[in-house]
């Protein structure tokens, strides 16, 4: 049927139905370019002759449209199957003539809806009610000077091919020179027409659209959500909630969010990630409820059945608006606020504020959840899962001093690794939703029980002594304890140990000055732990320190009674000396005291370096004999490497002489023709023949003939009634080396 634009659209609604791809007639590349001025050079050459004489007949033809009908309560609806680029084209074209020559009958255009993205439908109804004054540099840049215009449509594909249409179609206008082009386009004798096939209903829309339509696009999941949620919506004021918002007050907030993160600099394709980001903040939210009611949840693109049967409950559905809600509110009206509540660097310590520690290293959990969300908590952890979330219940609630609770949500969350997996993550939203909106402990039971009684403590010690808070926070948001600081007592001296920790032990000196910070705790005693068969004894790593510091300890009963007394010994002593030269002091005095006295192991960690250096994660192997680590270990485990750490820094005393150490426990002195082994033992040191087949060892020989060894050769250490070492056995060992240059010259 041979019909014309205008006929269309008054004789039916004309719904560019979902599953249809973008506009696409203003897209910017050379193709897209060639095509749009062909076909508007046809359009506007047709009108060109039209004005230059009313006689003229010239017409163009515009091939099939063709599509189905189908009817609703106010009359029939065109839905094309194929047409809808030249049918928006002409949409465009009558709307800037009607507009741009004052036009009040052109209701009609109301029965044109573009609902291939909800976006581009606003964008319509919004461009129909306008009426612009043309008193600035082009249509599109009017168009976005309105209020109505949100700023992330620039990147909405088909609202950006519009605005390039209408720019062409001003010049053209304007080319032409006359002012009634109304009177020619929307004539009953209108130069344009299509023939329109009408065809038999096949299936529904979108199906026969798939069957028909190779040029079509395929949905994004965004674009795929958004199709079939609103569909599981059964209120209508909800379902109209939804539409209304989801392509402008949240998109709007989630564009910012994402346009304007460090983390999209590198995004090919930021209208894409802007869905994807809005389809991870949809999955997390709704993980939420279906933690909190154990309910059976995957994704909310993938597993539609499942979403469907949580968002059945209106309470789920309204939890999931308002959480946006509250979104865009927090971007509009407390755009700092993550800045206000969180900092990352230790320069950047508030009182009112807490530091982060999570691997992401932004303080923006909801930008990190746009992002990185995974359900699994690998690329956004169940601490920041759960932190967000905490966030989220205050934004929600406005609950008052939501600092003060941040905080120790943050220490909770920082010291319950254990407890923060994914089948315990239910208890651990409900606990921390309660305890948000009333700050009763009462309410924490499944983080780990030792850092809740410690909140609880602190929150007694701040209430009874606000002065302290600063100093509590400020200690807590050290790298080295992150929030547990039970290895201090909450008492009259607090504050000066802490001013000392943080000086003594910043936490940027542990890798450059890691020796002479755990050597000064030697100096006031035993401060090790066990841990299993091992013993550990810091390490030049953060994560070591931390361990070793807080409530996971290698051993809990040890941090308690040895290396919590040592470090408040060393707290004490250095209250009032705030410069390192009193650190190498106090190592320098501790070991003038050993000179005179027996020599245990402390003292040979304080004298020799090389006794730390390479042992990665801090530990050493004793047996029940010796008084003297055997191993100092790379890593915990044997297959690494090991040595014995005497060994080591006798090795470094050779000058003239090959030495190299076999597997850490013995050393292969080479002297000239003679090969000496020699091992630790716990009275001394053994020195054997190494030569194949047991010959004559001259050395060894010399070395016992001398009385340097024993006649078993082994060099005596003399040692007291505890077996500790009255002489320093790496000197003495040292001599013998000396012994054995001179003997070979």
């Amino acid at each position: 049927m041979k019909t014309s634009f205008p006929e269309i659209l008054h004789n039916s609604k004309l719904v560019i139905p979902i599953i249809q791809r973008d506009y696409a007639q203003g897209r910017s590349d050379h193709k897209t370019q060639r095509v749009r001025k062909d076909f508007l050079d046809a359009i506007f050459g047709i009108l060109k002759k039209r004005t230059d004489s009313q006689s003229a007949t010239q017409n163009l033809e515009l091939d099939f449209i063709y599509g189905f009908n189908t009817r609703d309560e106010y009359g029939t609806i065109f839905s094309p199957i194929d047409g809808q680029q030249r049918l928006t084209t002409f949409w465009l074209i009558w709307w800037f003539v009607g507009a741009k020559e004052g036009v009040t009958d052109k209701a009609f255009l109301a029965n044109f809806i573009y609902e291939t993205r909800h976006s581009s439908t606003v964008f319509c109804e919004q461009l129909l009610a306008f009426q612009p004054h043309f008193n600035i540099a082009n249509i599109e840049k009017e168009i976005k000077n309105q209020s109505w215009y949100f700023e992330n449509w620039d990147y909405d594909p088909g609202i950006r091919s519009m605005l390039v249409m209408l720019n062409d179609i001003e010049e053209r206008y304007a080319a032409l020179r006359y002012d009634d082009l109304w009177s020619i386009i929307n004539h009953t004798s209108s130069p344009f027409y299509f023939y329109k096939l009408d065809m038999d209903r096949i299936g529904l829309p979108d199906d026969l659209y798939i069957k028909m339509n190779s040029r079509g696009k395929p949905l994004t999941e965004f674009e795929y959500f958004k199709a079939n949620f609103s569909e599981i919506i059964a209120d209508d004021s909800l379902r109209s909630r939804f539409q209304h918002s989801i392509d402008q007050e949240w998109a709007e907030a989630i564009w910012k969010i994402v346009t304007s993160s460090v983390l999209a600099r590198q995004v090919a394709d930021l209208s894409i990630e802007v869905d994807n980001a809005f389809i991870r903040l949809i999955n997390f939210i709704t993980d939420v409820l279906a933690y909190r009611q154990d309910m059976p949840f995957t994704d909310i693109v993938s597993s539609p059945k499942e979403a469907q049967k949580i968002y059945e409950q209106e309470i789920n559905l309204r939890f999931l608006f308002d959480v946006l809600d509250a979104i865009v509110v927090q971007q509009n009206e407390a755009p700092n606020f993550w800045d206000d509540l969180f900092y990352l660097d230790k320069a950047g310590f508030s009182p009112g504020k807490t530091r982060l520690f999570f691997q992401g290293g932004h303080v923006n959990l909801l930008e990190r959840c746009l992002f990185r969300y995974i359900k699994n908590g690998k690329d956004f952890s169940y601490a920041e899962q759960i932190l967000l979330y905490a966030c989220l219940v205050h934004r929600l609630e406005s609950t008052s001093e939501f600092d003060a609770v941040a905080r120790i949500m943050r220490n909770l969350v920082a010291n319950s690794s254990n407890e923060l997996r994914g089948e315990d993550m239910g208890r651990s939203l409900v606990e921390t939703n309660e305890f948000v909106r009333t700050r009763n402990f009462a309410q924490l039971v499944h983080f780990k029980t030792d850092q809740i009684r410690e909140e609880m403590e602190k929150f007694t010690y701040i209430k009874s002594m606000p002065a302290v808070a600063a100093d509590v926070h400020e200690l807590e948001d050290s790298d080295l304890l992150r929030g547990c600081i039970s290895i201090f007592d909450l008492d009259e001296r607090f504050t000066l140990r802490k001013d000392v920790f943080l000086e003594l032990f910043a936490e940027d000196l542990i890798e450059t000055e890691f020796i002479s910070r755990a050597n000064v705790l030697l100096c006031f005693g035993d401060y090790s732990q066990d841990n299993g068969n091992h013993t550990n004894l810091l390490a030049r790593s953060r994560s070591t320190w931390r361990t070793f510091l807080t409530t996971p300890a290698f051993n809990k009963a040890q941090l308690a009674d040895k290396t919590k007394v040592v470090l408040m010994d060393c707290l004490d002593y250095f209250v009032g000396q705030s410069s390192s030269a009193s650190v190498s002091q106090k190592i320098n005095s501790t070991l003038e005291a050993y000179k005179t006295g027996p020599k245990d192991w402390k003292y040979y960690f304080l004298k020799y370096s090389g006794f730390r250096n390479g042992v990665n994660q801090g530990y050493y192997i004793w047996d029940e004999v010796s008084p003297y680590p055997l191993l100092k270990m790379k890593e915990k485990r044997f297959s690494g490497y090991y040595w014995d750490p005497f060994l080591v820094e006798i090795k470094t005393m050779a000058e003239k002489i090959n030495m190299e150490l076999d597997y850490g426990e013995k050393i292969l002195i080479f002297a000239k023709d003679d090969l000496l082994f020699m091992e630790s033992r716990k009275e001394g040191l053994s020195i054997s023949n190494g030569n194949s087949n047991g010959g004559e060892n001259v050395i060894l020989e010399t070395l016992i003939t001398h009385s340097i060894l024993s006649p078993e050769g082994c060099l005596m250490i003399e040692q007291d009634v505890d077996g500790i070492d009255l002489e320093d056995r790496i000197e003495k060992a040292g001599t013998v080396i000396r012994y054995i240059e001179h003997l070979i010259g």
